[in-house]
């Protein structure tokens, strides 16, 4: 049983231990819904960050675009049971400066397919993102992966569009067969190549060759290759535990990802959406695929979640090219 207003018995919870997480996770999830009143965007158990630094104790911290001195809706208490006892956390609201986001337009700058590549997509509401990678069932690369809220829900069959080269012709190189953003709540995508596709694939970007599974993400050392400027990022630190945010795209309008990884600070850009995070001494180890980026973290689905998913539409043995 979960209450917004504090019994009089509720402890205050200053440091919330880990066997509580999931506890107060689910009650944040019933309060902070989309578009709720409060202006919050994204939660997620973490140090507590006071005053810009980050303290040992862990905390609900809670993100809003701007911080008001009196909000008309101040971020509420929470209150949540664990067994016979009631405890009661207080969130700790963390500005961003921006609204969170997911996708976005522009000029395009096509380098052929390959894990971070440019891909657009066209319709009533045409975008781009990135390639999370190339899968094969054995031979010549057969799909690929991006993000799901790319495409419009429903949109099964649509194309995605990629060239050699900015000057190059643009052309279909595969199209949607699966989106688990429309039926698995994940945020990812699954394109079966054409042959143009095929042709397209090129050696640019990390050489990926395997993926860490979803409970060994948290804590990492890691980096993206982002599509907007075809190179790696900064290294940059996973958080410790997953967190949730509602994100928005032209396409979807605002969308909820449960569950994903955070880095700390943000590193992808408005049109990175898709873009694989990597890790390992050559950056070959698949970590996620990112969803957009919150102002205070750039957020990622894990990567082994969508590729399970894939792997369940994909007769064979569907595996990273």
């Amino acid at each position: 049983m979960t209450k917004r207003q504090q019994p009089a018995s509720a402890r205050v919870l200053n440091d919330i231990p880990r066997g509580f997480w999931d506890a107060a996770i689910d009650v944040a999830r019933t309060i902070f819904v989309p578009g709720n009143r409060f202006g919050v965007h994204a939660f997620t158990i973490g140090p507590r960050i006071r005053n810009g630094r980050r303290r040992k104790a862990m905390a609900l911290n809670v993100y809003v675009k701007r911080k008001l001195y009196e909000p008309r809706w101040p971020v509420p208490n929470l209150t949540f049971a664990v067994g016979r006892t009631s405890w009661q956390i207080v969130p700790n609201v963390i500005a961003t400066g921006k609204r969170p986001r997911a996708a976005t337009g522009g000029a395009p700058h096509y380098t052929g397919l390959h894990p971070g590549a440019v891909m657009t997509v066209r319709g009533s509401t045409p975008g781009r993102g990135a390639i999370t990678c190339l899968l094969t069932t054995g031979g010549d690369p057969t799909h690929a992966l991006t993000a799901g809220h790319v495409f419009p829900a429903g949109a099964l069959g649509a194309s995605i569009f990629a060239a050699a080269s900015p000057t190059a012709r643009v052309r279909a190189v595969g199209k949607v067969v699966a989106n688990f953003l429309d039926d698995s709540a994940a945020d990812g995508a699954l394109v079966e190549l054409n042959k143009a596709g095929v042709a397209l694939v090129t050696s640019v970007g990390p050489a990926l060759s395997d993926f860490l599974p979803e409970r060994s993400v948290w804590g990492k050392l890691t980096r993206a290759f982002l599509a907007t400027t075809n190179d790696f990022t900064r290294e940059v630190a996973t958080e410790g535990q997953p967190g949730e945010a509602h994100l928005w795209s032209p396409t979807r309008g605002v969308f909820t990802v449960h569950k994903v990884i955070q880095t700390d600070g943000e590193v992808t850009f408005e049109g990175d959406s898709g873009t694989v995070l990597c890790s390992g001494a050559t950056n070959a180890i698949a970590v996620g695929l990112c969803s957009g980026g919150t102002g205070a973290h750039s957020v990622f689905e894990p990567f082994s979640r969508i590729i399970n998913l894939a792997q369940q539409r994909v007769p064979g043995n569907l595996a990273i090219f």
